[in-house]
């Protein structure tokens, strides 16, 4: 009899947890929504596969932006819905990067790489993209943002390869062309110029201070400056990048 009763009472128990456990499911369900809950996993572009019309875009003189077609898989990506693209040393003639990086249900990046031609041999050879780069550059601050002709890079180029010039020796060359009012600019307007060309930012008001100062004690003349600025490490970032192919 007593085990009868012992029995009874463990149904009753299993019961009564079952019951229990039934309305906490229901309860939760109520208040998640199973479709709410959904997980939408995301899709990592480091396989994608990129590609661009053609390897090589013609030199604009200004920042080269070429569409691309990102697909993974059989899909066909959407820009701005699946992914976005940033673009380094896009400018001047010579190898740019297209970095194209997932958003929304995409994640993950990839890099693509093509050339910038400006249909000249000199230009156009990859041996000598670092100094078509280096010229290119420094017609920008010198000639107020002005870019420089295909001879004009052809010569100085030409005349480093054949050890005739430095390579920062031909800002003294450059300047010989450059008015005199380059050279009359107030310390201050010459370092936040400089800056806005070669950093692409503002000088901070500590930066200033120290330049101007190095140039009114005599310290480092304008030119010695400007070459500071162009073997620093920030600037050899800006222009040559640091990308691995």
């Amino acid at each position: 009899m007593t085990k009868q009763t012992n029995n009874k009472k463990k149904t009753m128990w299993i019961s009564l947890a079952i019951a229990a456990l039934i309305i906490l499911m229901v309860a939760f369900v109520s208040k998640y929504p199973w479709k709410k809950m959904t997980y939408h996993k995301t899709n990592a572009l480091d396989s994608a596969v990129v590609t661009i019309p053609d390897e090589t875009v013609a030199y604009t003189g200004d920042y080269v932006e070429p569409e691309l077609q990102v697909a993974l898989g059989k899909k066909i990506l959407k820009e701005g819905e699946d992914y976005e693209v940033q673009y380094y040393q896009n400018m001047f003639p010579g190898t740019a990067f297209a970095r194209v990086y997932g958003v929304g249900d995409y994640d993950g990046d990839c890099f693509i790489k093509f050339r910038i031609l400006i249909d000249d041999p000199v230009c156009d050879d990859p041996a000598n993209e670092r100094l078509v780069k280096m010229v290119f550059s420094w017609y920008e601050i010198m000639f107020d943002n002005a870019r420089a002709t295909r001879d004009q890079v052809q010569f100085f180029v030409n005349k480093i390869k054949e050890k005739d010039l430095d390579e920062y020796d031909i800002i003294h060359v450059m300047f010989t062309d450059v008015s005199d009012d380059f050279w009359a600019y107030p310390l201050e307007d010459l370092v936040q110029r400089t800056y806005k060309a070669f950093y692409r930012k503002d000088a901070d008001t500590s930066s200033i201070d120290y330049w101007v100062g190095m140039m009114e004690r005599e310290e480092i003349t304008r030119t010695k400056f400007l070459t500071c600025i162009l073997e620093s490490e920030e600037f050899k970032k800006i222009i040559f990048g640091n990308l691995e192919e």
